[in-house]
């Protein structure tokens, strides 16, 4: 199970990397969560690993929903969320006050 575990984690994050979509991209990223969750609670070294599991969910998705936040107005200011198209988009992005302009 363990070694499952372990080749599933390897592949969603090769997927992940390999992602040419930012949507892709972070459910990919997500999706690596399950298996990490999985060997952290059930193959942790100390009796808190529970507790260290809990911990990882949470605060991993709660630092998630900003880019998960940020990737959706991406995709809805330029109507594309490719990679690759990204590069041609980058000066019409809308700048905010809180980043500078070029």
């Amino acid at each position: 199970m363990y070694l499952i575990l372990l080749i599933t984690l390897q592949t969603f994050l090769l997927l992940t990397f390999m992602a040419s979509e930012l949507i892709i991209f972070y459910v990919m990223f997500e999706a690596t969560l399950i298996p990490t969750l999985i060997i952290i609670t059930r193959w942790g070294n100390q009796a808190e690993r529970l507790q260290a599991g809990t911990y990882f969910l949470f605060y991993t998705l709660a630092g998630s929903l900003p880019l998960l936040i940020a990737l959706l107005l991406i995709n809805k200011n330029i109507t594309t969320s490719s990679i690759i198209l990204l590069n041609f988009f980058s000066t019409s992005l809308p700048s905010t006050p809180y980043a500078p302009t070029l």
